[in-house]
C-alpha cells in the first residue's frame, strides 16, 4: 500500500475529549475501503457529477476513516455486543466488523459519495485521514455530518436524532449541542418518531412546513392520522385533516351525550330498534349539537317516570323515544320504501352540509392567512374579485371582515360590532393591501351557507347536485378569484363543485350526474 505520508502529523481536534489520537493523511487502496453499515444517508444518489468531477480536479477533499478491527481484545468487544461506552453495536454492524476484522482494510465514516464517485472515475487510491474513534463516536460523526446537508429531508433528520437518542443514549439537550439544531427543533424531529415511518419516508421529499406536522397531532385516531399524513404536502391535505378533526369532534360530543342521557336514567337503543313505531313513539330531539345538561333537562321537564329511550345520531342529534301507547300497526312495503329514501336523502343532505362547512373553512383560513406582501403583488385579481362581488350583487359580511381582521367575538360585542376603519388598523396593524383582501373577501357574500344543491323538503330532487343554482355560480367566482390568489382547490371541493362527488344523493331513477359548470 502507498500510503505518501504527508507532512500533516499533527491534526489533533474534536475527539480529545475521548482520550486523545493521533491522525494522518494517508493514501489508501480503494478497495480497501469500506460504506459503514450504520451511514445515516441511506441513498447516496447520482454521484456521476462528482465523478466527472475528480475526473478533472482530483479528490478535493479528503475522507475520514477507521481502521477495521485488528485486536482480539476489540475483536472480543465485538462479539459481545457492546463498546467500551456500553453501546450497542448494531446486528449490521457487527457482520461488516466480523467479516473485516484482521485485514488490512478500513471502513469509511466522512467521505461515502467521493468513494462511490471515486469508484466510479476510475480512481485507485483516496486521500483519507485515519481516526481512532469508538463505535459511539463514528455514528455521532456520521450524524453530524449528514445532518449539515441542505438536502436532508426531515424524515431523514429525524431518523437520525432517533438514534443518537435511543443508540447514543443522546438527552435533547446534548443532540442540540452536538448538532448545532436548537432544541425546540430537535424536539419537534424526534416527535415525528411518533408518526408512521413508513408514510413519513414516502411523503418527505415533499415541501412540507413543520406546521403541518404540528397539525398532525391533533389527530388522535392513528389510522386517520395516517392517511391525513399520506396527503401532507398536496392540495388535499388540509380538506383532508380538517374532516378528520370534525369527524373528531362529533364522536366527543356523541359521547358527551350519550354520557349525559344515561345520566338522565334514559336507555340507549339502537336507530333501527327506535323506528319501529309499533313498540316506540318519537317524543323530541335535540338538534343544538353541543352536549348541554340545561339543553337536555330543559326537554324532560314534566317527564319524570315516563320510560324513554334515546340514540345519538351520526351527525351528534339526540333522537328520545317513548312506548308507543297504541300499535301504528304493520308497514306497508310502500311506506317503508319512502322512509328508507327520505333517511337517505337526509343522510345526503348532512353529510354535503358538513363538507361545505369544511370547504368554507379552508376558504377562510386561507384568506386569513393571506399576508401583505402577498397582497401587494395580486392587487389586480383581488380588484378582479371584487368586480365579481359587484357582479353578484354581494353586500359585505361585516362579521366577515372584522373577524378577519382579528376581532374576536367579545371584542365586537363590546364595540357593539362597528368597530371605526381606525380601530381595524389599531387593532390588526395589518397593511392596506391585506385589508384590502379581506375586504373584498368579505365582499363576495362566501358563507357556510352556499350549496349548489337541491335542500327543499318538498322537493324531489332533495340533495341533488343543481348545476343552475345561484349559489353554484357564485362559488365558482369566489373558487376563481382564489385560485388566482394561489388556492389550491382539494379533489373533495372539485368534486361538489363540478358535481361529481358521491355525496349528493341519487336514486334509481337519477343515477347520471349533471355537467359542472
Amino acid at each position: 500500500m502507498n500510503e505518501n505520508i504527508i507532512d500533516l502529523d499533527l491534526l489533533v481536534d474534536e475527539f480529545t475529549d475521548n482520550g486523545g489520537f493521533h491522525r494522518r493523511l494517508v493514501y489508501i487502496p480503494i478497495d480497501k475501503l469500506f460504506p459503514h453499515p450504520d451511514n445515516p444517508r441511506k441513498e447516496i444518489g447520482d454521484v456521476s457529477e462528482l465523478a466527472e468531477s475528480i475526473i478533472s480536479n482530483g479528490i478535493m477533499q479528503n475522507l475520514t476513516v477507521v481502521r477495521n478491527i485488528r485486536s482480539s481484545k476489540s475483536y472480543d468487544r465485538l462479539v459481545d455486543g457492546f463498546d467500551e461506552n456500553g453501546v450497542k453495536y448494531s446486528d449490521a454492524y457487527v457482520n461488516h466488523a466480523i467479516s473485516h476484522a484482521f485485514e488490512d482494510s478500513y471502513t469509511v465514516i466522512i467521505g461515502h459519495r467521493r468513494l462511490e464517485a471515486a469508484k466510479l472515475a476510475g480512481i485507485t487510491e483516496i486521500p483519507c485521514v485515519i481516526s481512532d474513534m469508538d463505535y459511539s463516536t463514528q455514528i455521532a460523526t456520521m450524524m453530524t455530518e449528514n445532518l449539515q446537508r441542505v438536502d436532508l429531508t426531515i424524515y431523514e433528520q429525524a431518523q437520525c436524532f432517533k438514534q443518537m437518542k435511543l443508540d447514543l443514549g443522546m438527552s435533547t439537550d446534548k443532540i442540540a449541542e452536538k448538532t448545532g439544531f436548537s432544541t425546540a427543533t430537535v424536539r419537534r424531529r424526534l416527535k415525528l418518531c411518533d408518526l408512521n415511518q413508513d408514510t413519513l419516508q414516502k411523503v418527505s421529499c415533499r415541501q412540507i412546513s413543520m406546521d403541518d406536522f404540528d397539525r398532525l397531532y391533533k389527530i388522535e385516531d392513528p389510522k386517520i392520522r395516517d392517511q391525513a399524513l399520506a396527503e401532507i404536502g398536496t392540495a388535499n391535505f388540509n380538506n383532508r385533516y380538517a374532516a378528520a378533526v370534525q369527524e373528531q369532534e362529533k364522536k366527543k360530543k356523541i359521547e358527551a351525550w350519550r354520557k349525559l342521557c344515561l345520566e338522565s336514567g334514559m336507555t340507549e337503543i339502537k336507530k333501527k330498534k327506535a323506528e319501529n313505531t309499533s313498540v316506540y313513539a318519537h317524543d323530541f330531539a335535540i338538534y343544538t349539537g353541543e352536549p348541554s345538561r340545561k339543553a337536555l333537562d330543559g326537554k324532560l321537564e314534566g317527564k319524570d317516570g315516563t320510560k324513554l329511550f334515546f340514540y345519538v345520531d351520526q351527525w351528534t342529534y339526540v333522537h328520545v323515544y317513548r312506548k308507543a301507547e297504541h300499535s301504528a300497526g304493520k308497514k306497508t312495503a310502500e311506506q317503508l320504501k319512502r322512509e328508507a329514501e327520505r333517511t337517505a336523502k337526509d343522510e345526503a343532505i348532512a353529510n354535503l352540509k358538513e363538507a361545505f362547512e369544511r370547504a368554507y373553512s379552508l376558504r377562510f383560513n386561507f384568506i386569513k392567512s393571506y399576508n401583505d406582501l402577498h397582497a401587494k403583488r395580486h392587487v389586480l385579481d383581488i380588484l378582479n374579485m371584487g368586480a365579481e362581488a359587484i357582479r353578484f350583487n354581494s353586500t359585505i359580511q361585516r362579521n366577515t371582515f372584522y373577524i378577519l381582521s382579528g376581532y374576536t367575538d367579545e371584542k365586537l360585542n363590546e364595540m357593539d360590532k362597528k368597530p371605526t376603519f381606525d380601530d381595524i388598523c389599531e387593532i390588526t396593524k395589518a397593511g392596506a393591501h391585506q385589508l384590502l383582501v379581506f375586504y373584498i373577501y368579505a365582499t363576495m357574500g362566501d358563507t357556510t351557507d352556499l350549496h349548489p344543491y337541491y335542500r327543499n323538503t318538498w322537493d324531489v330532487r332533495y340533495g341533488q347536485y343543481d348545476a343552475d343554482s345561484r349559489d353554484l355560480k357564485l362559488l365558482t367566482a369566489i373558487y376563481n378569484g382564489l385560485v388566482r390568489l394561489g388556492y389550491e382547490m382539494s379533489d373533495e371541493e372539485k368534486a361538489l363543485m363540478d358535481g361529481t362527488s358521491d355525496l349528493y344523493y341519487r336514486n334509481e331513477e337519477n343515477t347520471s350526474t349533471k355537467e359542472g359548470v
